[in-house]
């Protein structure tokens, strides 16, 4: 009898909403069916409903789901935690930031994790074995030792979280030396900006926590399946289907196939530029000199007249974000809106963590600014060109190439 693989769990389990039935259905499912309180397989079949976007639950258990002949069968469960416990390391010279991240992470941190302080780089050297996250400042511990360091962590312990903490002002100052060469990676890792207001960094400091938790969760479960299929195979219970225990394998290869393409999918040197579409002539040549400078461009024109998943996907895939504002409409004070379209872009590429390079229309008053953007590139119609090469200069540098740009 032949078992499709559906489709593959995702790291992020919470973006998944069933609905109250559902939920209460495969909990019954998975606790009054299941007898085993460490392990169970079994075919469980549960009556969803509507499963055409929720394939994956992950209640207190995590469940693979099949099809089969319409019915959708729950094959593999695994009762454990997958909450992993961060255990976090901050690595920063500056003694009065560093104390100040430690006591924000301690009003925020969940039961059993663990926050310790490495000032120097070669403490933080000796406890690598020991973390699985680290908040460093390669400014103030050194900018080319710390690089080291994260090169290492990168290539020693590749699931290890990394979080700059930083001044991101002085960092973008020094833009061309500090995302020079290997450290372009650097405009890829989740930033704590120093320098935000307090309320700001501990909102930003709870969002980056909560992701560092999900990255470590994707990796607890996708090793709780492994080990489920393993001691489903060595069992001495009744005999799972060959064929049953072939596909769950090849749904677990599937699921660090798609990981790893999520986390490393970036076109290198590519760029999304959102544009209000009646500004398509002024865009052409701007489109030009990226490309001359060795972008790839996309860009949402011809998808459609709103955010959908089209332009998600298009945003989501490029290495860089670059917002044109031009002027819309009139307000009464003679200022002016932006595009609502150019808005709504903005918002989805902060929403997809992409750090939006600006480059805003004189008289323009409100671009949705918001604290993190690294910086405003203000035009008229008059130096646009002027403006444009300063936008190049700027992604050039974060892509790690500190020369001057082409014409």
């Amino acid at each position: 009898m032949r078992v499709d693989w559906t489709a593959s769990a995702v790291a992020d389990f919470i973006s998944l909403s069933p609905d109250d039935l559902e939920i209460e259905q495969t909990d019954q499912a998975l606790y009054a069916r299941l007898d085993d309180p460490t392990l169970r397989y079994r075919d469980v079949p549960v009556p969803f409903k509507d499963l055409q976007s929720s394939f994956t639950f992950r209640l207190r258990r995590f469940a693979f789901i099949y099809q089969l002949h319409g019915e959708y069968l729950i094959v593999v469960a695994v009762q454990e935690s997958l909450d992993v416990p961060l255990s976090i390391m901050i690595c920063d010279e500056d003694e009065e930031a560093g104390a100040f991240l430690e006591n924000a992470i301690r009003q925020q941190q969940n039961e059993n994790e663990v926050v310790l302080r490495a000032p120097t780089l070669a403490q933080a050297r000796q406890q690598l074995q020991n973390i699985n996250t680290v908040f460093i400042d390669p400014l103030t511990t050194g900018l080319e030792e710390a690089t080291a360091v994260i090169v290492e962590i990168r290539e020693s312990f590749p699931e290890m979280n990394v979080v700059l903490y930083l001044d991101t002002s002085i960092a973008e100052r020094n833009r061309k030396e500090f995302f020079r060469g290997e450290r372009s990676v650097f405009f890829q890792y989740r930033t704590l900006d120093k320098q935000a207001p307090e309320a700001v960094l501990q909102e930003e400091l709870r969002s980056a926590l909560k992701a560092c938790r999900r990255q470590l969760t994707w990796k607890r479960s996708e090793a709780s399946v492994k080990r489920a299929l393993q001691k489903a195979e060595e069992s001495s219970g009744p005999a799972v289907p060959t064929g049953l225990l072939a596909t769950a394998h090849a749904g677990v290869a599937e699921l660090s196939r798609q990981a790893r393409m999520a986390r490393g999918r970036l076109q290198p040197k590519s760029v999304f530029v959102s544009y209000r579409f009646a500004d398509q002539t002024l865009v052409d040549g701007f489109v030009q000199l990226l490309r001359r400078n060795g972008f790839t461009v996309e860009t949402g024109h011809s998808v459609n007249t709103y955010v959908h998943e089209g332009v998600l996907e298009r945003i989501k895939k490029c290495e860089f974000f670059l917002s044109l504002m031009t002027r819309d409409e009139e307000k009464k004070d003679g200022s002016f809106t932006a595009s609502a379209w150019v808005l709504e872009e903005k918002g989805a590429a902060l929403a997809l963590g992409k750090r939006p390079v600006l480059m805003v229309q004189k008289g323009i008053s409100q671009h949705g600014g918001l604290h993190g953007d690294w910086q405003v590139i203000n035009f008229t119609l008059e130096n646009f060109l002027q403006a444009a090469l300063q936008a190049v200069d700027q992604l050039k540098a974060y892509s790690g190439d500190p020369s001057e740009p082409e014409l």
